[in-house]
């Protein structure tokens, strides 16, 4: 049988392959938290522990009733030298981030309107 911190491994690995897929809505909660729910009214947040948009991260479980069932954790040092474990939540942090906020939306939306230069091929000779 797994362990409820296996579990919560195997939540954050979906979770992070479901993000990727774009199949996960994630929305701005807090400063720097973002937050989906599930139907069954149990959500998840990813964190950054700080408010700073930088690490450490957090991914915290919470049942229907708001209440935290389980959470993983950045276990790093303050060096910069990060686990696996905080290279996932460090990802996830990223896609929730760029989907609640829709960065890449926004950002093609700001490239199309700076003007490109003219290319070598663009000169008629």
């Amino acid at each position: 049988m797994s362990t409820p911190e296996q579990k919560s491994q195997s939540v954050l690995s979906r979770l992070l392959d479901a993000s990727e897929a774009g199949l996960i809505a994630w929305v701005k909660r807090e400063p720097e938290s973002f937050r989906h729910g599930f139907a069954d009214g149990s959500s998840v947040v990813i964190d950054s522990r700080d408010d700073d948009g930088g690490s450490p991260f957090d991914l915290l479980i919470y049942n229907p009733d708001g209440e935290l069932l389980s959470g993983v954790y950045w276990s790093g040092s303050g060096a910069g030298v990060a686990t696996p474990t905080d290279a996932l939540l460090r990802q996830l942090y990223q896609l929730a981030r760029g989907e609640a906020l829709g960065v890449s939306k926004g950002l093609d939306t700001i490239l199309s309107e700076i003007p490109k230069p003219p290319s070598d091929d663009d000169i008629p000779f």
